[in-house]
């Protein structure tokens, strides 16, 4: 389990819920939280988190982009999905996920 918290100059950042995983997280890396601080990051944060990838209510399942390029299908940008992302991620602030675990392995 993680949560997103709202970082510094529109980053996010994630904390482990489980404080076996903190430990080894702060004496591995001298960090408390693993900090997003990339736009190009936050479409697969989101999606990890439980996001669905739609930009708006539309049909296409954007399979062929993982929000970092423009979707092949119907044209959406990068910027639309980075865009996308970033108002999920924050409105999910301070919110605690099941997901998200892979990013502490």
């Amino acid at each position: 389990m993680t949560t997103l918290l709202q970082g510094d100059y529109g980053t996010y950042e994630l904390l482990p819920a489980n404080k076996r995983v903190a430990k080894a997280l702060k004496r591995d890396t001298g960090e408390e939280t693993i900090l997003f601080q990339t736009d190009w990051d936050f479409p697969g944060l989101a999606r990890a988190l439980g996001w669905n990838g739609k930009v708006r209510r539309e049909r296409c399942p954007h399979r062929g982009t993982d929000g970092t390029i423009t979707c092949p299908d119907c044209g959406k940008s990068a910027g639309e999905f980075i865009g996308a992302a970033t108002q999920w991620l924050d409105g999910h602030c301070r919110q605690t996920f099941r997901a998200g675990d892979e990013y502490f392995d």
